[in-house]
């Protein structure tokens, strides 16, 4: 068994979505820092090394909303998605990739990139119409909540009303 040693370097001064605080006041243990991050925290590997006694280090950073190589990886991965969405055997495989579209689409929701949340969503959909019996509700359900959210913000109420579609 080795251990894994965690190195997080926090920057005050980066606008992130993603909050966190220093509970070191309220830690059990005198000497020890403590920060409560939030959900959805990115960080970059800065260095991993293994460590003469055999246990790894990670030295991590945080990176701000604005990175763009976190927004070029978006895109890779987007592209990747598209890519197998557009794949002859990519019927085999429905459950993955509409999930993974799914989740890409709501990514693309908080970045406020709605153009491509619409298409990743509406594909998504448009997949389970040609393929009824591998349809999952959940994932249905989420493309039209996320194809309203949109319009919500849009302020385009009819269609997003036009969305909301009843399962079943």
């Amino acid at each position: 068994m080795q251990s894994i040693l965690f190195e997080i370097e926090l920057n005050y001064t980066i606008l992130t979505s993603t909050p966190f605080a220093d509970i070191s006041e309220q830690s059990q243990f005198d000497l020890e820092e403590e920060i409560l991050l939030s959900m959805g925290s990115v960080f970059r590997i800065q260095s991993l090394t293994l460590t003469s006694d055999n246990n790894w280090n990670i030295k991590l950073i945080q990176t701000s909303d604005e990175d763009q190589q976190l927004k070029l990886l978006y895109e890779w991965l987007n592209q990747a998605v598209f890519q197998q969405l557009s794949l002859p055997g990519f019927n085999q495989d429905i459950d993955t990739m509409s999930a993974t579209s799914s989740i890409f689409g709501e990514i693309y929701f908080h970045q406020k990139k709605y153009e491509k949340a619409i298409l990743l969503y509406q594909k998504t959909i448009e997949l389970f119409k040609q393929h009824p019996d591998k349809s999952v509700p959940s994932t249905i359900q989420k493309c039209y909540t996320g194809l309203s959210e949109i319009y919500l913000e849009e302020e385009q109420y009819i269609k997003g009303m036009n969305e909301t579609k009843p399962l079943g």
